[in-house]
């Protein structure tokens, strides 16, 4: 009988084992799926959201331009990989596409806070945004401060779960904040500024000002200029805990930190002077 019972203990333990083993083997699946198909194909995934410049969408043939398409690229022959631009997501959904691995990386202009932390891995920042409201282009309350915005009788956009509903109920409390949802443009958004519907919107700066303003005629500036209001890290989003394929990333984020490159690329695109105004390139 206690041999029946060895025996019979013995077979559970291998079960257990077995399905323990398993379950580790899909959970490590899903954080080092994004490495595989890289190790594999030689090709990194990327998701991208159109802001320009930093990602532009080619009216006639669909491809990607940009700022970023510049420094994938790069990143890309450093690395020895190709970079396909897989599918355009809105900031909301890129978490979802890590989740089912449909793609390998967000390869566009994204800030790394808090908010998103727990959704999705960032690799090194390539650079540090300063960040400023946007109010009306006519309004002068705003010129030397931002403090009057932090007010019962004012009102800010955001968007649902976005870090423009973050800063807005972290640094202006006092403030009523209507919130957008996450799918709608940018550019429509704005109109709610420039249509006198409400006050500001707390995640802007230089560029996306000049960018606004061509389609707009000028209807947006920043609320006290030269003054930002935060600092946030901007970096490549990466599926969680997937340790591998953050230190292949920030090993070429440095490489062309280090030589200038980036800075060259940065340059091309917003000028040197947007470049000062806007932004803070770590160097080594």
């Amino acid at each position: 009988m206690e041999k029946k019972f060895l025996v019979f203990s013995a077979l559970i333990a291998l079960v257990v084992s077995l399905v323990v083993a398993s379950f580790n083997k899909q959970e490590s699946g899903a954080q080092s799926g994004s490495l595989s198909n890289l190790q594999t194909t030689r090709t990194l995934r990327c998701a991208y959201a159109p802001i320009s410049p930093y990602i532009i969408i080619d009216a006639e043939s669909g491809d990607v331009q940009g700022l970023y398409r510049d420094v994938m690229d790069e990143i890309g022959r450093r690395l020895d990989i190709k970079i396909e631009w897989t599918e355009e997501v809105g900031y909301g959904q890129i978490a979802a596409g890590f989740a089912t691995g449909r793609y390998d990386a967000f390869c566009a202009a994204l800030w790394a806070t808090p908010a998103r932390a727990s959704a999705m891995s960032f690799s090194d920042p390539l650079y540090i945004n300063k960040v400023t409201p946007c109010v009306g282009a006519n309004t002068t309350e705003y010129d030397q401060s931002v403090d009057p915005l932090n007010s019962p009788d004012k009102t800010f956009i955001a968007y649902d779960g976005d870090v423009s509903m973050q800063f807005a109920r972290s640094i202006f409390p006092k403030a009523k904040i209507v919130a957008l949802p996450e799918n709608m443009p940018f550019g429509e958004a704005m109109q709610n500024i420039t249509a006198g519907k409400a006050d500001a919107i707390a995640t802007c700066d230089q560029v996306i000002v000049d960018d606004l303003n061509k389609a707009n005629a000028g209807g947006l500036k920043l609320a006290a200029s030269g003054k930002p209001i935060t600092y946030v890290k901007v970096a490549l989003g990466l599926p969680s805990e997937n340790q591998a394929l953050k230190n292949m990333m920030d090993v070429a984020i440095f490489d062309i930190q280090a030589d200038g490159t980036l800075k060259r690329i940065m340059t091309k695109y917003l000028g040197a002077e947007r470049v000062a105004d806007t932004t803070i390139i770590p160097v080594p």
